[in-house]
């Protein structure tokens, strides 16, 4: 992942592909906005095997801003 010249964004891209799980487009999202909070928004979905309602979380905002890149990278230790 060396394509990027930001070494924090390098890291937050490895910690996501690290915690990520290919849903090969198992899962709908709405189009409505559900949530949103300061470093991302959040939509309902649907996960299709199962009909199940999920959340579906996206990060939002300033990313240059190494706040909200932290705020982003401790979500993800907490899935």
């Amino acid at each position: 992942m060396d394509q990027n010249p930001d070494p924090v964004l390098d890291d937050l891209a490895q910690r996501a592909y690290d915690f990520s799980i290919n849903l090969d487009g198992r899962v709908e999202r709405s189009p409505t906005l559900y949530s949103r909070g300061h470093c991302a928004v959040v939509y309902k979905g649907t996960f299709l095997p199962n009909n199940i309602e999920v959340a579906v979380k996206t990060a939002a905002g300033d990313l240059a801003r190494r706040g909200i890149l932290e705020v982003i990278k401790g979500s993800a230790h907490l899935v």
